[in-house]
């Protein structure tokens, strides 16, 4: 079918199908499918035509169970999804979906205006027709199937068919009647379904159609687009920009630094089970008959190869949502070769999802049936990745990078003639705590203790962290609750409360919430100046004798920040005069506030 040859404007595409007989497809919801076709098709480029799915229905069992399992109709409950049909309360059905002014157009018989490179976005709405029995459902189903489907296929209104685990025999078969007597192109999965419309109507093919054994939503749609955009002689790629508006519109990559930092959840769990481990082995000692089969083997897991996974899967799935979880395969076999570095597994999932979709589009264009595509994308980019991998020793490289920071960052403070110097600390500490009040905090420092936990273990500068920016903020709550300034208002003194009470205990309690002290500090010089204080001086602590002994993070109730270190007394020390420091400035600058404003109001 060569569209050109009618001219069209608007070319309209219809789907049917259902959830099908098997459980084996990853693609599970219907909604997102639809929608997910619908976008593709606004990737399809031929002048000025429009692309668009006019026309669905589309069943699903609410239990996630195929089709093919066999029980009693009225047993089993299911949902119908459609898309321009519509059903009365008292089963009637419609076909009339042209807005008021399409109408308007083909009465006056006016070619609809066009933009010169993008259309008006092209929304589409997803309903959900009826959930009720398996049985009553697809009473409906045929109803809609033969008032609505094979109605707008005779009338010309539909220009090609997406068959999905159809019912060809069944509830569809006004459908594929009218399509074999139209003779439009058809496409689709399901392949006992696709044999029968071949068979029985004689209906032609296009592209790679066939199964859906491990498929994805988008491999789906993908296929079905590019079937249908040869058979139309039209230009399309999955990675041009739709037309159609949508959640797939436009998305915005994320940057691996952020990804990276989206992962903190697991260094801190594996940081901590990590220490738990340590002492558990400390005590008991480590042989293979213990409850946990081996602490030193489940230990090196955890230091070389957990973080490096966790880090590899999210970066894939960041970069290529729209695979699902066929991406997140060839990650997870790729990321076993990224032991001990978390930059590799970044870099190597970024590479993943670049691969995977265009090993798909490709597999496609060769007509590569959709399940064998997705076991080409799912499992042999992976292999080839960490192939790659394992015999470029790029790993080794990463991993010898992070390790000569990590030296850095950790090495003690330099000594002249056996005196250590001084002042390195305190000067540190509150370039730290400046840093982070310029927005240097996401776009360097945690980034680094990220770094340094790659192996599972705490950081320095997440001591420091905790230190300049966790505990100063809860000092400054803590004097701001004992004494407020008495400058505000009730109404503010009740919020300041409210917000200092809130900040003190997250900040204790989760190690977060720093942003709560800024206020006050920009509000008056005197407490600024006590946390700069307060951050030099727990800094010089934690620096004065060896730094890896002290080595923690924030993000975790302050007990168990200092108890991750080795040398817990002197990080709670540290610890514990800065708070001082800053619950004692802010307080002082409060009482001669309030001094102050009293003198004012006499």
């Amino acid at each position: 079918m060569d569209i050109s040859d009618h001219k069209k404007k608007v070319v309209n595409v219809a789907l049917v199908g259902s959830s099908g007989g098997g459980t084996a497809a990853v693609a599970a919801d219907p909604v997102e499918l639809i929608r997910r076709i619908h976008e593709e098709l606004g990737k399809v480029r031929y002048g000025k035509t429009k692309f668009i799915l006019k026309y669905a229905l589309l069943i699903s069992l609410a239990d996630g169970s195929g089709l093919d399992f066999k029980v009693e109709q009225q047993m089993r409950f299911a949902t119908l999804y459609g898309v321009g049909c519509a059903a009365s309360k008292k089963g009637e059905t419609s076909g009339k979906t042209d807005t008021k002014q399409q109408d308007e157009e083909k009465k006056n018989n006016v070619e609809p205006k066009f933009p010169k490179v993008f259309f008006d976005p092209e929304l589409i709405e997803v309903v959900p027709l009826k959930s009720s029995t398996l049985n009553r459902v697809n009473e409906i189903y045929r109803d809609l199937d033969e008032s609505v489907l094979a109605r707008a296929i005779e009338n010309g209104e539909c220009d090609a068919l997406i068959s999905i685990s159809s019912d060809p025999l069944g509830i569809n078969s006004a459908t594929f009647k009218a399509a074999a007597k139209m003779n439009i192109p058809c496409t689709g999965s399901g392949g006992t379904s696709l044999a029968l419309i071949s068979s029985t109507y004689g209906i032609k093919l296009c592209g790679n159609a066939g199964g859906s054994v491990a498929t994805s939503t988008f491999t789906k749609a993908v296929s079905f687009v590019h079937a249908l955009s040869t058979v139309w002689e039209a230009k399309y790629s999955p990675f041009y920009l739709s037309r159609h508006t949508g959640e797939f519109h436009q998305r915005n990559l994320p940057t691996l630094k952020s990804v990276l930092e989206a992962c903190l959840p697991a260094f801190i769990a594996v940081c901590v089970l990590l220490r738990c481990l340590d002492l558990y082995a400390s005590k008991v000692g480590d042989f293979d008959g213990d409850v946990f089969g081996g602490v030193s083997h489940l230990k090196w897991f955890l230091e070389w190869h957990v973080l490096p996974t966790v880090c590899c899967i999210v970066a894939a799935y960041s970069y290529a949502p729209e695979h699902g979880i066929v991406v997140l395969m060839p990650a997870a076999i790729s990321s076993c070769v990224c032991g001990g570095s978390v930059i590799a597994a970044l870099l190597t999932g970024r590479v993943i999802a670049y691969l995977v979709g265009r090993t798909m589009y490709a597999c496609i264009r060769l007509k590569i049936p959709a399940t064998m595509t997705n076991i080409i994308v799912a499992g042999g980019t992976g292999v080839l990745v960490s192939t790659t991998l394992s015999y470029s020793r790029i790993v080794v490289a990463f991993c010898a990078l992070t390790q000569l920071i990590r030296g850095i960052i950790q090495v003690p403070m330099p000594t002249i003639r056996g005196s250590k110097i001084r002042g390195a600390g305190f000067l540190f500490g509150c370039c730290f705590f400046y840093g982070s009040k310029i927005g240097c905090y996401h776009s360097m420092f945690l980034p680094f203790i990220l770094i340094e936990m790659e192996r599972g273990r705490p950081s320095l500068f997440g001591s420091i962290d905790e230190c300049t920016l966790v505990i100063v903020s809860a000092g400054i709550c803590a004097a701001n609750l004992v004494c407020s300034n008495g400058n505000n208002g009730t109404e503010k003194a009740v919020v300041s409360t409210n917000l200092c009470t809130r900040g003190l205990l997250t900040n204790i309690l989760c190690g977060d919430f720093i942003e709560v002290a800024y206020p006050f500090m920009d509000a008056d010089m005197r407490v600024g100046f006590s946390a700069y204080l307060a951050s030099g001086v727990g800094t010089e602590i934690i620096y004065s004798d060896q730094p890896r002994n002290v080595l923690s993070s924030a993000y975790l109730p302050l007990p168990l920040s200092i108890w991750l270190a080795d040398d817990w007394k002197r990080l709670g020390l540290a610890y514990l005069i800065t708070f001082a420091i800053a619950f004692t400035g802010t307080l002082a600058s409060n009482l001669v506030s309030r001094y102050r404003h009293k003198q004012k109001t006499e």
